[in-house]
């Protein structure tokens, strides 16, 4: 049951945002009673958290291949199949939007970022142990700055780059612009 309510969450506010999608929708497209969602889930946001994690979890792969190189090109190659998607962008700007005008919204997109970039942080630090990258490499601000390289432009109204753009982008977090040496 657990599962039929987040698929039709996950669908729904993919479809239509947190702010325009109900409990009701939810209940009536899980085909479960609305009783059962706030058995679950106090509240929408909170849902809506539960969403927003499931829809990184289904484009982010954080398998790790043993190569920082590949995971960030996997990493780079997910994210970037979706804000290019036309789900996936207009998804990305009503969420923001939403973020924009209540902040219990903007605490859940946080959380979910931030899960996100923890997620990656983990990948990091598993590099640092095998001697991938330097030891004092500042991994937080590097996990910032990934998920932000592949977000802004959604957000900023730019072009987004294309999925094939994954290994140079890739690239570029790991060799900064002096490139490999």
């Amino acid at each position: 049951m657990d599962e039929r309510i987040l698929t039709a969450a996950t669908q729904l506010v993919l479809e239509r945002g947190v702010d325009a999608t109900t409990i009701d929708e939810v209940a009536a497209r899980a085909c479960v009673g609305k009783a059962t969602v706030y058995r679950r889930w106090a509240h929408k946001l909170e849902l809506a958290g539960s969403a927003l994690d499931r829809i990184y979890e289904s484009v982010v792969r954080f398998d790790d291949t043993g190569a920082l190189p590949d995971d960030l090109t996997r990493l780079c190659h997910g994210v970037l199949g979706f804000t290019s998607s036309t789900v996936g962008s207009q998804f990305l700007r009503v969420s923001a939007a939403e973020s924009l005008h209540d902040p219990r919204m903007a605490l859940v997109h946080r959380s979910s970022r931030a899960r996100l970039e923890s997620r990656l942080a983990t990948s990091m630090e598993q590099a640092r142990e095998r001697g991938e990258i330097c030891p004092t490499a500042p991994t937080s601000w590097a996990c910032r700055f990934v998920v932000g390289l592949l977000l802004s432009p959604v957000f900023s109204g730019h072009e987004a780059p294309d999925a094939s753009e994954a290994p140079a982008l890739a690239a570029l977090v790991l060799h900064g612009l002096a490139g490999p040496r």
